[in-house]
Order: structure tokens, then C-alpha cells, then sequence
């Protein structure tokens, strides 16, 4: 059952991020692109658990690994049994900005983007126009796993946007 609540989850994300920001969900610039490979970017989560977590996780794949981002892409790796492992995602921001953002976040000090944390091993990343959004469920993290995490996702959204 597990597996079968983790297929809806991947299925509704991407409807949900299609919701026009006028809806007050999120406000997002579907005119900006990136041509970063989407399967790239889930196989290079997928080797950040293995390397810094020290976990194995599968990524699902959805038929679409071999197209580029576009303005928006989701990666949600789980490890054996279908229990969430986390999720990454990347959004092109309007000007305003990424309205998700919430006060729970905090400013992190000492990283090449703005750099945000949230309690539950929450991370939000802004690179120009381009919004990092990444989570690790069931985990407790150390200091310097949180550190590799916001390291991994400064550099995963400076080559999204770097690809726009």
C-alpha cells in the first residue's frame, strides 16, 4: 500500500505545481525554462542519500527522465519497502519571489545562494529566478549532514539555473 500512496503523491505533485499562481498556491513563472536533465538531477539526489546519508534509495521514474526540467521538476526517492526517503524539487520563480517560503524557514550564513532551514529537515534554496526546494523524511540529520545538504542543493539549483 505503501508504494501505491507513493505513486499518487508523484502523480499529484507535478498537477499541483501546474496550479497558476493566481490560485494562491505558489507564485511560479512558467515562461522561464531550464534545459537541466530531469533524470540527471533525481540520479544526482539519489547519489546524495548513498554519499552523505549513507542510505540506498530508488528512484521512480516516470518516463520522463530523458527531457530537460522545464520550469518546474520533482524527484521523490524511496528506499526499500516504498517508505519516503525525501523529495527535491525546482521551480521558476516569478519576480516576487517564491511565496512558499514561510516564516518557520530560517536564513542559513555561509553559502554561495540564500540558504534556508526548516524544522523536519526542510531546505529552501534561491539562485536567481530558480527556487530549490528539498526535503529528507525519516532521518534525524548531524550539523554537518545539514551543512552537505544546503552544499548539495546551492549547487543542484545553481545548475538549474545555470541551464535556463
Amino acid at each position: 500500500m505503501k508504494v501505491a500512496s507513493r505513486w499518487i503523491t508523484a502523480l499529484l505533485i507535478p498537477l499541483l505545481l501546474t496550479i497558476p499562481g493566481g490560485c494562491g498556491f505558489f507564485d511560479s513563472d512558467s515562461s522561464k525554462s531550464s534545459s537541466y536533465n530531469r533524470g540527471k538531477l533525481c540520479s544526482e539526489f539519489s547519489e546524495f542519500f548513498k554519499s552523505e546519508l549513507s542510505l540506498n534509495v530508488q528512484e521512480y521514474d516516470m518516463g520522463d527522465f530523458d527531457k530537460p526540467i522545464g520550469w518546474t521538476s520533482a524527484c521523490f526517492p524511496s528506499r526499500a519497502g516504498g517508505l519516503a526517503a525525501g523529495e527535491l524539487s525546482m521551480i521558476a520563480a516569478s519576480s516576487e519571489g517564491d511565496q512558499m517560503a514561510s516564516a518557520s524557514f530560517e536564513l542559513q550564513k555561509g553559502f554561495a545562494e540564500e540558504a534556508w532551514l526548516a524544522p523536519g529537515n526542510k531546505f529552501r534554496v534561491q539562485a536567481g529566478e530558480w527556487v530549490g526546494r528539498m526535503e529528507i523524511s525519516n532521518m534525524e540529520l548531524t550539523d554537518e549532514q545539514t551543512r552537505k545538504a544546503i552544499e548539495f542543493l546551492v549547487r543542484v539549483t545553481q545548475d538549474v539555473r545555470d541551464a535556463a
